[in-house]
């Protein structure tokens, strides 16, 4: 688990042939609405980093998101996004708690 200050950490993470998820604040005027509707809440957004795309495809969909979308594929930086209950899924199974991530509890 990554928080939005260790990107770097995160993608050396990954391209060791872990899954790594960078949780963080970043939307754009082009984000999806799921994204900035849960950052508008308090709540992170999350890449999960991972070199193997179809292990990042059975994790989205073991998180529940129908259409899957791998950014970045064949670079250092490919990932999957989550947000909202597919992110507090893989949290969940990762034993971690959402609200420990939030803007609240990040101080800003």
């Amino acid at each position: 688990m990554f928080k939005q200050h260790e990107l770097r950490e995160a993608y050396a993470y990954a391209e060791a042939g872990e899954i790594a998820v960078h949780v963080h604040f970043m939307v754009f005027a082009n984000s999806p609405a799921c994204f900035k509707r849960d950052m508008n809440r308090g709540y992170p957004i999350a890449h999960v980093l991972g070199q193997d795309k179809e292990h990042l495809i059975a994790i989205a969909h073991d998180c529940g998101v129908k259409k899957v979308v791998v950014e970045c594929q064949g670079t250092r930086r490919q990932h999957i996004d989550l947000c909202g209950k597919p992110l507090i899924h893989c949290l969940t199974q990762m034993d971690v708690d959402i609200e420990d991530y939030t803007l609240e509890k990040q101080g800003k």
